[in-house]
């Protein structure tokens, strides 16, 4: 009997560790669960902006034990620099200084900023968080009315859909060397304030100014010394003439 006893709870055990090597490793991603293996895509979107965008600056964060970056797509920010973990710090940088050339990116319509994809490679709780250090329209105003969201898909099923992404805060990149936290003003509701801040540039704009005027004095005194310098010359030539002609009419 004791033996029967023995062989069954040896069978019992047996079935309990089958039972749970079935049962898939899980992550959660922004709150979604998803398995080990799964893909995920994360989108940035934007929409209701009054402005064109021309000039933007993105960053993202991610756990690397949870989740591995496998692509970066931008295509409605077209010949932009992506630093895509190349620092192996968990974050990507997206900037475009000048989008589609003079004609900008108009985004009051729902418009993809970015797009990331990772495969789930840990188990374990991981937020996509973004960060945006500067965005800003042909007068380097940066955008003030506009509305954020993200989208996520779990191996092409979409689990999450118009809703505020996650903003990272200080514990995120506070790792990172020379971090540019830059002038847009970011918010964990995603929306604009409404409100028009002073051009990003406002301050380089004047230093430029400034050293253009400073240029141009330099110019001026340049000048005027080649015209002393000039006269100085053409005095010293006139002296020596009349000065010969006097010898010349002394000898007569």
């Amino acid at each position: 009997m004791k033996k029967l006893s023995k062989i069954l709870i040896t069978m019992i055990i047996a079935a309990v560790l089958l039972c749970a090597s079935l049962v898939p490793a899980l992550g959660a991603v922004n709150g979604k669960e998803a398995e080990v293996g799964s893909t995920v895509e994360y989108s940035l979107c934007i929409s209701d902006a009054v402005q064109t965008i021309t000039g933007i600056h993105l960053e993202f964060f991610f756990d690397q034990d949870v989740l591995e970056l496998k692509d970066v797509n931008t295509d409605n920010l077209p010949n932009s620099t992506v630093n895509a973990n190349n620092n192996k710090d968990g974050s990507v940088k997206i900037v475009n200084g000048l989008i589609n050339g003079a004609q900008g990116l108009a985004c009051s319509e729902k418009t993809e900023l970015a797009k990331l994809t990772f495969e789930v490679i840990g188990e374990g709780d991981a937020d996509i968080k973004y960060y945006i250090p500067y965005m800003y329209d042909y007068d380097v105003v940066n955008l003030y009315d506009y509305t954020l969201s993200q989208t996520i898909t779990i191996d092409n099923q979409t689990v999450v859909e118009d809703i505020p992404p996650v903003l990272a805060d200080d514990s995120d990149y506070g790792h990172i060397e020379k971090f540019d936290k830059g002038d847009f003003a970011n918010n964990e509701e995603g929306t604009g304030s409404g409100i028009k801040p002073e051009p990003t540039t406002a301050k380089s704009v004047a230093a430029d100014a400034e050293a253009d005027n400073g240029g141009n004095s330099t110019v001026i005194i340049a000048c005027i010394c080649v015209a002393v310098i000039v006269g100085a010359v053409v005095v010293l030539v006139v002296a020596k003439s009349k000065a010969g002609k006097s010898e010349n009419q002394n000898w007569e």
